[in-house]
């Protein structure tokens, strides 16, 4: 959570990062996949991960995994991998439904900014 109060966490509604453009950490700023639906889940142990659609197969199918909310930062209308490399996100395994709450789409939370990466 310290990475994200350096960050100038902002408040944003739930349901307004679905479909969010996820960004690689690098000037290019490849598209690396989509927040999913729902965006926001709650693990058994109190954190809280972003639901991302990671594309596979030159974007042809995608699968579904999480992030820490803490690895994550809004970037404009886009959202920006921190703190995890794309080798590290290409390994995470499929998301586990069954160990996540998802988050009303209501709700409001707090995510970090960051500006363009050049």
């Amino acid at each position: 959570m310290m990475k994200m109060v350096a960050r100038f966490p902002q408040p944003v509604r739930i349901g307004d990062l679905a479909g969010r453009y996820v960004l690689q950490p690098i000037e290019a700023q490849t598209v690396l996949g989509h927040v999913g639906t729902p965006p926001i889940l709650r693990a058994a142990d109190g954190s809280v991960w972003l639901a991302v659609n990671r594309r596979e197969l030159l974007g042809l199918r995608s699968t579904r995994v999480a992030v820490s909310i803490d690895q994550v930062a809004l970037l404009g209308e886009h959202v920006a991998l921190i703190g995890m490399m794309p080798d590290a996100f290409a390994a995470l395994p499929p998301l586990d439904p069954a160990k996540f709450v998802a988050l009303p789409p209501e709700m409001i939370i707090r995510v970090g900014i960051v500006g363009p990466f050049h």
